[in-house]
């Protein structure tokens, strides 16, 4: 590898040409001193290009001393040319100002303006939201803002968006960075991040590539997410914003305070800058929820579930503080230094009541197609205890048994503290025809539950007279009390015993030490304008999970009547609950009365030893790339290579020995990936881009770490520390057409083939996973067959400014993306890829026109398969359709403060999740989230 990085370090010195002369140097800014980003500049003799960077900057280095033609163009606005002299050594500056009622500098014409002129300068095809384009919609968190931009969808988790999900591909294949910096996962088993943590408002832009190149981290397949905060060079004078509003949800009838504010500024005759932004918000939310937990048997006459049916009720207390500081110092005219760094905190405090029917142990032990205690009334199973019956057990003899029917009520009090702490310090110089940047970045990410308990209560049916059905008729699955007493037993608090408490404490850690130097040298190919550019990349990770887990049986006399509380589910039929408090108050106070609680060691022991990991990984990457512009083909290509090396250690419990072993892993690959990129300039107003790019996404710690439980079967259920990387071989064409000033048509097709995509899954398999045996089988992570997504999008915005006076301040959008995916299960099954869409629709009308800002956001995204079947009583986990429907309105009281009001989720949409067998749906989860109103007022200075 040593030969190998080295010989990629000398790339640069490698490409080396003649030496060329003078540079041009200079800025775009629009009237007002705002920095045009995604301008581009093009030296009419030579066809050289630069496209402006974030502060409206452009260098074009190694032109031979002479007098040319700079010609400037943005989208929005006309073309503008220059004159300049570039003498035999030296730089000479070039600063355009765009000036003219065709360049709009706020508001969402100029958040359209604004990112089109991003995309339209890329090489490779990307989506950008900017920071106005952001702000205009009730989007509380990033993954909200991000699903309005073409081919983007959200997974939620209780009513907010969580996991960015681009072409209706697994979220799971996506990276996600700050300013460039990759982040870390608070999340104790997974890579992703949710980005339900870090709020819009401290946004830039959001930019989306749904293609890589060599010089970017190559583990992603449904694309690179990077997130890029506010900087004090991107404007010449000061910017102060300041929001102050409320969050009202109508679920629990709370109102809820929201603080943000931004501070932008220059120094030293614009050579330093200086970005602060933060965000406070505090809210009190609930969600219900039910759930069928285990599988339905579909080939009865009346379908029914086999294990439990669970009502949730959710009240969450949610905070969120969000903090990002920049400081960039120009050094010399050709030096920047620069700080950046982001804090994200977040924090749950979550109560969660359930109630869970136990229906298992009324269908009998091995009967086959007897079933003792199920009988139906038209579309209800009913369930019945106290039937006494016969059956055959494992020794072959004769037993006795009797149905029964299990009720818990159960209380999790869970706060949960997660947070996210980046830190960039880096460089960038230009010296002639050459230029390098490094950089040094530290990120960390944390999650805690302090002081958890999860307090159960049980009240078990084993005598006659008592039966419960479940309603399958709807799709939620209703409890139905067969008469008065039974449903009176039921909600008789008196009747359940506090059966067990479990209190829990964990801790999640996962920092990255991330170093980074490139090299670019201009030069020509054959007289034809580009570069050769080449780096290297060390990214030295560690994350581990900390479980302190204590289980402990009640011996005492307590029961729910003594912790009694109610809460408001329209679900269903819910009945008492426990009291959070009241639960905490008499678990402190008895916890060390074995009177009272009994403390179960062994069940402590494999709980805390079988979550708890520690894990490292090392990722040593290289890359060389080369540009060329040839007329109006520009052609980016290159190969990077990246050697991974993991060291981790689980451990493992067996039920039938009741030991715990350590068990260390380790494993090192590497991988050689190319990509190429053509954007064609068809005309001035039409781009037809086409790449191919090599990725892959290494498993998820909680997929790969050998920790599990051996159970008395010898069935090991843990983590896969055999299961390989996906791979994926990726394809795009895209075209795109600019009508007129501020729209754009796109039309993509994309194709991916991926090898060794990662599904939960079982194996019959009784071989050996580094030293751990299962003869009875793995339930593990598996890799599937080879795969593939096929993909088209369409994609249109525009300002509609042509129309008559008073309808020219409307502004329209729509994107429609559809995908086809298929994977081969270990069986020859071929199915449709987890957690892929088929179909992803999102659409936007603003009006601003004067004082009057409108915008409503429109988003649909098809079902997806979450999970695959790995039992056989169905075709697997389905989330359904969803469509969500949000509105802003904002109005200028005076100049620099307006009002908002913000409506989100005006469907009301819910979360239905299904087990489906055959085109059936039958409930596996359904959650309603109710609705969400912003208000309050907005200073900009």
């Amino acid at each position: 590898m040593k030969t190998s990085f080295a010989l990629l370090s000398a790339a640069s010195v490698f490409a080396l040409s003649a030496a060329m002369a003078g540079d041009i140097r200079g800025t775009v800014v629009a009237d007002g001193g705002v920095p045009l980003r995604g301008a581009e500049v093009t030296v009419q003799d030579t066809g050289r290009k630069a496209t402006t960077e974030r502060d409206g900057s452009f260098s074009i280095t190694g032109l031979p001393a002479g007098t040319y033609q700079l010609a400037v163009t943005y989208v929005g606005s006309p073309e503008q040319i220059m004159t300049v002299t570039v003498p035999s050594t030296g730089t000479v500056d070039a600063d355009f100002r765009v000036s003219g009622d065709t360049v709009v500098v706020i508001g969402q014409r100029a958040a359209i303006d604004s990112a089109l002129a991003q995309q339209r300068a890329a090489d490779g095809i990307v989506t950008v939201l900017s920071a106005d384009a952001i702000g205009q919609l009730p989007d509380e968190n990033v993954a909200e803002a991000a699903r309005r931009a073409l081919g983007v969808s959200i997974a939620n988790d209780q009513g907010e968006g969580r996991f960015i999900s681009i072409r209706g591909i697994n979220s799971q294949l996506n990276s996600t960075s700050v300013n460039g910096v990759r982040l870390t996962s608070p999340e104790a088993n997974d890579r992703r991040v949710a980005l339900d943590v870090i709020d819009a408002d401290i946004l830039k832009n959001i930019t989306i590539s749904k293609t890589l190149q060599a010089d970017m981290d190559a583990d992603a397949i449904g694309g690179a997410i990077n997130l890029e905060t506010v900087s004090g060079l991107d404007r010449e004078d000061r910017l102060v914003k300041l929001k102050i509003g409320g969050i009202y949800e109508n679920e629990l009838d709370e109102l809820g305070p929201e603080i943000a504010g931004t501070y932008i500024d220059n120094f030293m005759d614009g050579r330093l800058g200086l970005a602060l932004s933060g965000n406070y918000q505090s809210r009190e939310f609930a969600s219900d929820n039910k759930e069928v937990d285990g599988s339905w048997d579909f080939d009865a006459a009346v379908p029914y579930p086999l294990e439990e049916i669970e009502l949730r009720n959710y009240d969450i207390e949610r905070e969120r503080l969000n903090l990002s500081a920049n400081i960039d110092y120009m050094l010399t005219q050709e030096t920047r230094i620069y700080v950046n760094g982001i804090y994200n905190e977040f924090s749950d405090q979550e109560f969660r009541s359930r109630v869970e029917m136990k229906i298992e142990d009324t269908l009998g032990e091995d009967q086959n197609e007897e079933l003792p205690g199920l009988s139906f009334d038209g579309t209800t199973a009913i369930y019945t205890p106290g039937i006494d019956y016969m059956f055959i057990n494992d020794d072959g003899e004769l037993e006795e048994a009797t149905t029964e029917l299990e009720f818990d009520r159960d209380i999790k009090d869970r706060l949960e503290e997660q947070t996210i702490f980046s830190i960039v310090g880096g460089f960038e110089h230009e010296s002639g025809p050459w230029t390098i940047d490094g950089s040094l970045a530290y990120t960390s990410a944390e999650e805690e539950e302090p002081n958890r308990i999860d307090a159960n209560f049980d009240q078990t049916f084993d005598e006659p007279g008592f039966a419960v059905g479940a309603d399958t008729s709807n799709f939620i699955t209703d409890y139905v009390f067969v008469d008065a007493a039974a449903e009176a037993a039921y909600l008789d608090a008196s009747g359940y015993d506090l059966d067990n408490v479990e209190f829990t404490n964990g801790k999640t850690e996962d920092d990255e030490l991330a170093i980074t130097f490139n090299t670019q040298r201009d030069m020509e190919f054959f007289s034809n304008p580009g570069f050769l550019k080449s780096g290297v990349k060390v990214r030295l990770r560690e994350k581990s999970y900390d479980l302190d887990f204590e289980a402990y049986d009640h011996d005492g006399d307590a029961t729910l009547a003594d912790f009694e509380t109610s809460v408001d589910f329209p679900l269903d039929l819910f009945g008492p609950a426990p009291s959070a408090s009241a639960v905490r108050s008499f678990f402190n106070a008895n916890r060390n009365d074995s009177d009272v609680f009994v403390f179960d060691e062994v069940g402590s022991l494999e709980e805390s030893g079988v979550s708890s990991f520690d894990a490292e990984e090392d990722v040593y990457a290289g890359y060389v790339m080369g540009q060329v512009d040839i007329d109006d083909l520009r052609i980016t290509a290159g190969v990077r290579v990246e050697h991974t090396e993991i060291e981790a250690t689980g451990n493992v419990f067996n039920e039938g020995t009741e030991a715990l072993s350590s068990v260390p892993f380790d494993d090192s690959y590497t991988d050689v990936l190319g990509s190429i990129a053509a954007r064609w300039a068809v005309r001035e107003d039409t781009n037809i881009r086409a790449s191919y790019y090599g990725s892959i996404v290494r498993p998820n710690f909680g997929q790969f770490v050998p920790a599990g439980t051996t159970n008395d079967d010898g069935e090991l259920e843990a983590g896969n520390p055999e299961l390989e990387r996906t791979k994926a071989h990726n394809f795009d064409l895209l075209a795109e057409y600019y009508p007129s000033a501020s729209s754009v048509l796109q039309a993509g097709v994309f194709y991916k083939t991926i090898d060794n995509f990662i599904a939960a899954g079982f194996t019959e398999n009784p071989g050996v996973f580094n030293d751990l045996s299962a003869p009875g089988g793995f339930n593990t992570f598996i890799n599937l067959d080879d795969g593939y997504i096929f993909g088209v999008e369409l994609g249109y915005q525009q300002a509609l400014d042509f129309l008559p006076y008073g309808l020219d301040g409307l502004l329209v959008g729509a994107n429609y993306t559809y995908a086809d995916s298929e994977a081969e299960l270990e069986d020859g099954t071929e199915v449709q890829i987890p957690g892929q869409s088929e179909h992803i629709f999102n659409a936007l009308l603003g009006y601003e026109k004067g004082r009057v800002n409108l915008r409503a956001a429109y988003s649909f995204k098809a079902e997806n398969i979450d999970d695959v079947s790995v039992d056989g009583f169905s075709d697997g986990r389905v989330v359904q359709d969803q469509s969500f429907l949000d509105f802003s309105a904002k109005f200028e009281v005076y100049p620099g403060t307006r009002v908002y009001f913000d409506a989100k989720n005006i469907l009301d949409t819910e979360l239905r999740v299904s087990d489906r067998s055959n085109g059936v749906d039958r409930l596996n989860q359904f959650e309603d989230y109710g609705q969400t109103f912003q208000f309050g007022v907005q200073f900009t200075y």
